[in-house]
């Protein structure tokens, strides 16, 4: 008589902390307040960097396929991350291949602030901000009919602070 013993453990998806999403604390390895010298040496070089309004400043890296991270700084501390990669992901699996619906019934305390970009054409940007949390995603479209968001990147920011747009949008 053969006995074979078979156990089983509930399956549990694994999520690299690279990749983690944490409203008001960090986005993967970059956490806010860190300095910037160390995000330089968690990422290495940015591929740029630009001023932003108030004297902040901010650093960006792009990947061969056209996905970035970008990094605001106020006086060379993180103040908000930016990712436009699906391989981050909220704890709650929200990533950018989520529509605005998917991100309404985790986060129902939204703020919408909405922009006009002048480069490449012309684009609409809807930041739908949980502004308590530290958190916000960005929706664009191109200025055309029919006009189509799409969700396009996730923000970390500081908690009770409102979303930092980039320096070349103007409010519509």
């Amino acid at each position: 008589m053969c006995l074979f013993a078979v156990f089983t453990a509930p399956v549990i998806a694994y999520q690299s902390q690279d990749y983690v999403i944490i409203p008001g604390d960090k986005i993967g390895k970059v956490v806010l307040h860190l300095n910037r010298q160390a995000v330089h040496k968690l990422l290495g070089k940015p591929t740029g960097t630009y001023p932003l309004l108030q004297n902040y400043v901010g650093d960006y890296w792009q990947s061969s396929s056209g996905k970035t991270v970008r990094v605001f700084y106020e006086a060379d501390r993180v103040i908000q991350i930016s990712v436009t990669s699906p391989a981050f992901s909220t704890g709650e699996g929200l990533t950018v291949k989520n529509n605005l619906e998917d991100i309404q019934k985790h986060y129902g305390n939204l703020q919408k602030f909405s922009y006009f970009v002048h480069g490449s054409g012309g684009g609409l940007i809807d930041y739908h901000d949980a502004v308590q949390d530290g958190i916000a995603f960005v929706f664009t479209s191109p200025d055309r009919e029919p006009v189509d968001f799409t969700l396009y990147a996730i923000i970390v920011h500081r908690a009770g602070e409102k979303v930092m747009p980039e320096p070349d949008e103007q409010p519509r």
